[in-house]
């Protein structure tokens, strides 16, 4: 049997749009009826540097691409799932491994960039 303690993307970016399923789930289990209503924040986006870095790659870093790139990077509605500084040890050794992966050509061939 294998454990996975990663938390998946769709987990982070409902808490990101403060829907707390993990906090809902919890409560829900341990009996307690009473949930607090939450206003749902719409439009967060969740992305992934290394594939928006491979993206850019393919296509020869043409310029509306990095500036595309630049305005999600700088935006309040989109997060990235390797840049959580919450946990720094994690945030190191993911982001260092998926930006050595988007650059590792046997991963681009794979993907067909």
């Amino acid at each position: 049997m294998e454990i996975n303690p990663r938390v998946p993307a769709c987990i982070k970016v409902s808490v990101l749009s403060n829907i707390n399923f993990p906090s809902l789930i919890l409560d829900s289990s341990i009996g307690n009826t009473e949930f607090k209503t939450q206003e749902y924040f719409p439009d967060k986006y969740l992305r992934f540097l290394s594939l928006d870095i491979l993206c850019l790659l393919s296509h020869k870093f043409n310029m509306v691409k990095i500036r595309q790139f630049l305005n999600h990077f700088g935006s309040k509605d989109h997060h990235y799932q390797e840049l959580d500084l919450s946990d720094f040890k994690s945030f190191i050794v993911g982001s260092f491994g998926m930006v050595l992966k988007a650059f590792n050509k046997d991963f681009i061939n794979k993907k067909n960039i």
